[in-house]
């Protein structure tokens, strides 16, 4: 098998199923190309993108943050991303008698 992680052609469900019934194997490819399986070397990191205030009517602060690119025209990578939103609210009051 030649260079797993360019099967951007339509087959990745070749590589979901070599994934899952190779695990050694598919991870193994990588390790001795010192690749990670999206096509990145092992010294690189994922782009990061940090929005501010996403949620403003919900929350007194929020922020997405995804690791990874949105788009899978990028030929390096597959697409893959990964997002994370996080929000605070706070409410100042007094406990009533029966919540101390």
């Amino acid at each position: 098998m030649t260079s797993v992680h360019n099967a951007q052609d339509g087959r990745e469900w070749i590589l979901d199923a070599y994934r899952a019934l190779e695990p050694k194997n598919y991870l193994g490819e990588f390790t001795s190309n010192n690749v990670r399986p999206d096509g990145r070397p092992f010294h690189t990191s994922r782009p990061i993108t940090i929005l501010t205030s996403f949620l403003q009517r919900n929350s007194y602060g929020s922020a997405m943050v995804t690791f990874g690119n949105d788009n899978a025209s990028n030929s390096n990578t597959t697409g893959s991303s990964t997002r994370v939103i996080a929000a605070c609210t706070l409410l100042v009051g007094h406990p009533g008698p029966s919540t101390p």
